[in-house]
């Protein structure tokens, strides 16, 4: 048969059979839809009958169904619209390019992004042959066009095959430049069978990304290769190398093919693997996506080098590690160059301290800046006028004896000249007055820009080399008369002279030597040719008093000369002989200084010979090895060292022979003769010699101490980097004499963006924020004047302890300072926050023992007031005592407030913009920083009034029942923290304490008071309930109610009211314990009536019991108040008598107590009015569930759906057939209708506020669905009177509703509900009829014997399938609706099952025994 269109319910049962020829069980199938076994099995058949299913008995009674194959032809109805919607509303706007082919390779159809792509157009393509159009139409728009078309018209060789390639779109008149993919396909069925389907999807974003990152790959290895003072290589995840650039080969030295997939822990020393420092490095980069290091690293020849290195971790975009890359920089030049850098200036710093030579540094400006010993000691410059000293303290004559001033210096000169001044000889006079003779040197040092930055002047004393200079000279004279004499008698000079000492004879030489000829000296006195020397005249005269020869020798300065004498005497007179000696006389003197230095200093000197046996030792050799002179001369070299060391000199001795240089130097051990073993450094050179090699000679000098001083130096430097580098908040740094830093680490004090790089080598004066300069460099300067600091200093709003201490070398002399600060804001903060601390636990303390001693509380309250204010160093503190009548907050006490304000001033507890009324309102306590900038409130006028910007409040008392508000402020903003709210929250605690312990007492007595009524009252209400019960009229209900009030001991009468809704007005019910009492008293329900605002009226039209205290015969306002206070009645309570949301009326009760109804009583008096409520509304509701007799009312609505916008012209008839309330006002609704009616209710259920939700179960033909409403306002006041609606249906756009009611219902209440509800509602009908007029089904008794729950739990059970077999709904599905727990819902049903059967069979009994007795 012929397929129509489905329901719902069978499109939602098809979609269960995915695949065809796949069967399942009719079971499967109901449970999958959570349906009824019938219901289900009518759906299946149902599809059976459509062709859509196919089924077939398996077993016994079992059936199976399944889906048949579909038909690929798709003849089947509407299908041609699908298809074509799909190909214009889906494929034709899609952003791939389409080509349909048929099997000879015409174009079917080609898609929008077809023409786009390639700029054709459709109707030119369809029809034709493909390989004519890729040939013609196509390829020319694709770069490379004949590759294209041979790869396209390929695949149409062998139709078999997939094809996937890209192309190159150029741009065209017609077309875009793009990227397209190529993807095509064999078409294996249907009407194209045997065709094609090609598809181009548009990569162009995609190939432009790709070849960006080529590119940008490719500039980066081209960096990377570049590169070769850098080692940079990438890691994989776990360690190994993954890629090697030439920096890495050349600094490393292996190939990547050697290298690449080793471990990064290949480079590392044994050491650092063993330690595991690979691994704590690639997990802290990993941790710290960096890491920086510094160490030994491995070549691949063995050796080692120093490297810093920088590992980084490399992540993805989901942050997933992805490796590492390392980058390494050969630092070993770099690290031994600052070695060399540390001797050099070492060495410099103990060259200047041990000079014998005077050494004086001056700056730029001619000021001295160091001065060394032997400087001092020259010059006569005590140590405490080092620092003063300025050259023209001492008075300086030049080597005329002229006096010289300051400006004319060598320094002086220097500095003015830039030219170097030497051996510049002056006399300078000293403060003990004498003098020393100076041979000054002066020499400038330019800094980088050529400009002079230092002077540096020597100063040699040659005081004694004066003296002898000048003895020298007068002995010249003398001596050059008797070289005269001496020249004649030898054979370089010979003359004779008479006893009168007159020239006799002079020989060629003498001739020569006194420039005169031998005529001329004939008779010529001797010392008239000659001059006269005492050594010679001396000499003469002995020889001629003597007769005795003699000898001496002179130098004859004006010739430079050394003249031997021999004067022997004669009769006739003397004969002098003398020759040139100069050239021994210089070896002598050469000879006597070599055994003076080599005697005087200090080092070890020594000789050997070819066969390394000792030729010379000085004094210092033999003090250094402890053996004497004699016994070293001539013993072997081993004596002091062992044959280890002399094999390491024979070495050394050969390459000096033999090679070109005359010295050489090595460290090595001797031994004394005491067994100890040093240390020396020997420089050595072979002797000279004429023919073979006689040996070697050397200076040795002890290093025993130095060796240990640089150990001690290297491992103070170790020390001192670690702690450099790991200076913990603050820093560290080294300053020289010129407060240059040579050493920072750390971080620079303050917000200064000051740098290490920019401090180190940089003045301090220069470099340094001035917030920071003014503060160091003065403790800088005292440091290196020798006085230690230690002292605190705020920079830039942190505070810094700061530590100063000067630097000395081994003679004690400072060279440098060196300062540590430590940034300590925290330490201070932390210390004040503990002082205020124990400060606040001081005062929780001394308050809390002094509410324990006094009882003024008004006193207490001051001094706490005084105390938070004090304590937290605010202007204002307050206490507001709460007044819950008057919603207001009254300033109890407090500090700083203006006068008067104190107990006078109110706040308001309910205005929002209040902190006190926010601060009752938080559990916790509330901190306000800047009331101008807080958003949960502005502050009343007493906090702005007194420009309060910063405070802390909290409750005084539990929560629930504060006494007040505890509250401290300040007029500048502030931050409190946590301890300052916990401080103000323990006075408060205090305060609380106090305050409850005060009225301890008049609590007891109240309490007792209240426990007598509250008692007095559940034994009132616990018998009025049970009594109740069993009344059968409301009035009785009523009388019982205010006469069980009356006769109790708390109370003095009751009386209870209902509204004449004509007049609007209260009527007397009923009263007990009083008679009359609304005797002229009319109380009104209108709010807009002053009369309404009496207890009773409030509600009436409130629905809460309202209470009143202290009632005073003068309230003009309330005559009900008065009447009771005339009576001496004290306290009343109205309460509503309600259920579900119906007033039946008010009960009215009085009390000669204060303050009753209030608390755990008004509680009870409020469930009294609720039970009063339910027995009146259970009354009624059974009475009209027996009752024959109703009052029908029919309304109608015309065009019900145009009223609520719904288009529902043509709906089929919609039936509500059933109401079963769930839940206080709940209610679902069981109707029907067609499939055609499904929209509407659901439109119905969108457009009325009170319909929730809808829920539809197909059954056959029709619909049935469950409406779900909360708090419909007809149905709950038709409910309320014990109403029912038996008929409900919307048809023709029409809705009628008969509603039935007790004729003892307020009919009128359900009319004005309808028309205020329904404004167009037409009563149609009221009538009082018997409801068996026309045979209708009255409710049985039995059910009155249920109670609501059982009711409904029966009722929807029964209404959703829940009793047909198989079952439309599960318990479960039941107990969802009414909104209870699954075993809730069975264990109503049950109940009501039992009392169902029990009324049956009770009945049926009896009904057959009076059968029998008939």
């Amino acid at each position: 048969m012929a397929s129509s269109s489905l329901t719902d319910a069978l499109r939602e049962t098809l979609a269960l059979f995915e695949e065809a020829g796949v069967p399942r069980t009719t079971t499967e199938v109901a449970d999958r839809l959570d349906l009824g076994r019938r219901s289900t099995y009518e759906r299946l058949e149902r599809l059976v009958d459509e062709g859509r299913l196919d089924t077939k008995i398996v077993g016994g009674n079992g059936r199976v169904w399944w889906r048949p194959p579909e038909d690929r032809d798709f003849a089947g109805p509407g299908w041609e619209g699908v298809a074509e919607s799909l190909i214009d509303d889906v494929l034709d706007n899609a952003d791939v390019g389409v080509f349909v082919l048929d099997p000879e390779f015409e174009v079917v159809w080609i898609n929008e992004a077809t023409e786009r792509y390639f700029g054709v157009e459709r109707e030119r393509m369809v029809g034709r042959d493909t390989r004519t159009l890729v040939d013609e139409c196509i390829a020319p728009v694709v770069e490379d066009s004949a590759t294209f078309v041979d790869v396209v018209l390929s695949a149409y060789d062998d139709n078999t095959q997939t094809d996937r390639f890209e192309c190159h779109v150029t741009p065209d008149d017609g077309s875009a430049e793009r990227w397209l993919e190529h993807r095509s396909k064999p078409i294996e069925s249907g009407a194209y069978a045997g065709g094609r389907i090609e598809l181009y999807y548009d990569v162009t974003d995609r190939q432009r990304e790709e070849s960006a990152h080529r590119t940008d790959h490719k500039q980066f290895e081209s960096l990377v290769d570049a590169v070769e003072e850098y080692a940079i290589f990438l890691l994989d995840p776990d360690g190994h190398v993954q890629t090697w650039n030439p920096g890495a080969a050349h600094i490393k030295g292996y190939d990547a093919e050697a290298i690449v997939g080793e471990h990064v822990s290949t480079f590392y020393t044994e050491a650092d693997r063993t330690a595991g420092v690979p691994a704590d490095n690639l997990a802290k980069a990993a941790e710290d996506g960096r890491t920086e290091d510094e160490g030994w690293r491995m070549c691949a020849d063995g050796s080692r080098f120093w490297a810093n290195v920088t590992t980084s971790a490399i992540r993805d975009d989901d942050g997933t590690l992805d490796g590492y890359v390392n980058v390494t920089r050969d630092m070993t030049g770099r690290r031994e160059q600052e070695r060399q850098l540390r001797r050099e200036r070492d060495l410099t710093d103990r060259i200047v301290d041990t000079s014998p030579v005077g050494i004086m540094v001056l700056d730029s400006d001619g000021n001295h800046v160091r001065i060394n010993e032997r400087a001092k000691d020259v010059l006569g410059i005590p140590d405490s006028q080092t620092e003063s000293y300025s050259p023209g303290d001492r008075t300086v004559y030049d080597a005329d004896g002229a006096l010289v001033s300051p400006d004319e210096h060598p320094a002086a000169w220097t500095l003015e000249t830039g030219d170097p001044v030497f051996d510049w000889e002056a006399k300078v006079e000293r403060p003990d007055g004498g003098h020393r003779w100076l041979s000054v040197n002066a020499a400038p040092v330019f800094d980088t820009n050529g400009d002079i930055e230092r002077v540096i002047t020597t100063g040699e004393d040659i005081t004694r080399l004066k003296s002898q200079a000048q003895r020298l000279e007068r002995q010249r004279d003398d001596l050059e008369s008797e070289l005269e004499t001496i020249f004649e008698r030898v054979d370089d000079g010979f003359f004779a002279l008479n006893d009168d000492l007159r020239f006799t004879y002079a020989n060629d030489h003498a001739v020569e030597f006194l420039e005169r000829s031998p005529a001329e000296l004939q008779g010529t006195y001797l010392w008239d040719a000659l001059e006269k020397g005492p050594k010679a005249a001396r000499a003469l005269e002995e020889a001629l008093e003597t007769q005795q020869s003699t000898s001496f020798e002179a130098f004859y300065e004006h010739i430079g000369t050394w003249f031997e004498h021999h004067v022997y005497p004669s009769e006739e007179g003397l004969s002098v002989y003398f020759r040139d000696v100069t050239g021994r006389k210089e070896r002598e003197r050469r000879l006597e200084e070599y055994k003076t230095i080599v005697e005087t200093v200090t080092d070890g000197v020594y000789a050997v010979d070819e066969n390394y046996r000792f030729t010379v030792v000085n004094e210092g050799y033999t003090e250094l090895v402890g053996y004497d002179r004699g016994e070293l001369l001539g013993s072997h070299i081993t004596t002091v060292v062992d044959e280890e060391t002399l094999a390491v000199g024979e070495q050394r001795r050969k390459a000096l022979i033999e090679g070109d240089d005359d010295t050489g130097s090595v460290e090595l051990e001797i031994e004394t003769a005491a067994g100890d073993r040093l240390t020396v450094e020997s420089r050595y050179a072979v002797l000279p010699s004429r023919a073979e090699f006689e040996g070697t000679a050397g200076v040795v000098r002890d290093v025993t101490e130095r060796k240990k001083r640089e150990r001690q130096l290297e491992e103070y430097r170790r020390h001192f980097q670690t702690l450099i580098d790991n200076f913990p908040a603050g820093a560290v740094a080294l300053v020289d004499q010129q407060l240059r830093y040579t050493t920072f680490a750390g971080t620079p004090e303050g917000g200064t963006d000051v740098t290490r790089a920019d401090l180190e080598g940089a003045l301090a004066r220069d470099v340094l924020p001035p917030q920071i300069a003014d503060i160091v460099i003065p403790r800088y300067e005292a440091a290196l004047a020798g006085q230690r600091s230690e002292f605190e200093a705020t920079i830039d709003g942190r505070s810094y302890q700061f530590h100063f201490v000067p630097v000395r070398d081994d003679d004690g002399d400072i060279f440098a300072a060196t300062a540590m600060s430590q940034d300590i804001t925290e330490l201070k903060t932390r210390e004040r926050e503990l002082e205020t601390r124990v400060r606040q636990q001081e005062v929780v303390t001394d308050l809390g023992q002094r509410a324990l001693e006094n009882r003024d509380l008004d006193a207490l309250m001051t001094e706490a007031a005084e105390l938070v204010a004090e304590t937290l160093d605010n202007d204002y503190c307050k206490l507001l005592e709460l007044d819950a009548g008057s919603e207001e907050l009254l300033l109890r006490q407090g500090v700083g407030w203006d006068d008067g304000i104190v107990g006078e001033a109110t706040v308001s507890v309910v205005e929002g913009d209040s902190q006190a009324a926010y601060t009752l309102a938080s559990e916790t306590p509330v901190r306000v920083e800047d009331l101008d900038t807080e958003p949960r409130f502005s502050g009343p006028d007493l906090l702005t009034s007194h420009d309060i910007r910063s405070g802390i409040s909290t409750l005084i008392g539990p929560y629930d029942y504060p006494w007040g508000i505890l509250g401290t402020h300040d007029t500048e903003p502030a931050r409190f923290s946590d301890h300052d709210v916990n401080f103000v929250q323990s006075v408060a605690n205090i305060l609380a304490s106090a305050i409850e312990s005060h009225g301890h007492e008049r609590e007891l007595v109240q309490q007792r008071a209240e426990l007598a009524a509250l008692n007095n009252v559940n034994q009132v209400v616990q018998g009025i309930a049970d009594a109740v019960i069993d009344q059968s009229t409301r009035d009785e209900i009523e009388t019982t109610v205010c006469e069980r009030f009356a006769a109790a001991d708390s109370y003095s009468f009751a009386w209870i009211g209902d509204i004449d809704a004509a007049t609007e007005t209260v009527d007397l019910r009923t009263e007990a314990g009083v008679e009359g009492y609304l005797d002229d008293i009319t109380i009104t329900i209108d709010p807009d009536d002053a009369r309404s605002k009496n207890p009773t009226g409030r509600a009436f039209y409130t629905g809460e019991v309202q209470t009143s205290q202290e009632l005073s015969p003068d309230e003009s306002s309330d005559r009900c108040h008065s009447a009771a206070a005339a009576c001496d009645f004290r306290s009343s309570a109205a309460i509503p008598i309600v259920h579900e949301s119906t007033t039946y009326g008010v009960l009215n009760v009085y009390a000669e107590r204060p303050n009753a109804f209030e608390g755990r009583e008004r509680d009870v008096v409020v469930q009294l009015g609720e039970i009063v409520g339910h027995a009146i509304a259970a009354l009624e509701r059974k009475r009209a569930l027996l009752s024959d007799e109703v009052v029908e009312l029919q309304f109608q609505i015309q065009n019900v759906f145009e009223s609520l916008g719904i288009d529902g012209s043509e709906t089929d008839p919609i039936y509500l057939e059933q109401t079963v309330p769930i839940a206080d006002d709940d209610y679902i609704f069981f109707g029907r209708t067609t499939p055609g009616g499904i929209d509407t209710v659901e439109a119905m259920v969108e457009a009325i506020p009170f319909y929730e939700s809808v829920t539809f179960r197909d059954h056959g033909d029709e619909t049935l669905f469950e409406l779900r409403v909360s708090e419909p306002p007809v149905l709950s006041t038709i409910a309320s009177l014990g109403g029912s609606v038996p008929e409900a249906v919307i048809e023709d756009g029409d809705y009628h509703l008969t509603v039935h009611l007790s004729p003892s219902g307020d009919v009128r209440e359900v009319i004005e509900k309808m028309h205020e509800v329904y404004p167009d509602v037409n009563l149609l009908k009221r009538r009082q009829r018997s409801i068996h007029d026309q045979d209708e089904p009255t409710v049985p008794e039995l059910m009155t014997e249920l109670t609501p729950r059982q009711r409904s739990a029966l009722e929807t059970a029964f209404h959703t399938g829940f009793f047909e077999w198989p079952r439309d709904t599960s318990g479960e599905g039941v107990a969802s609706i009414l909104d209870v727990a699954p075993p809730t819902f069975h264990q109503h049903l049950r109940k009501a099952e039992r009392k169902v059967f029990e009324s049956v069979l009770s009945s049926t009994t009896s009904a057959c025994t009076a059968r029998d007795e008939r």
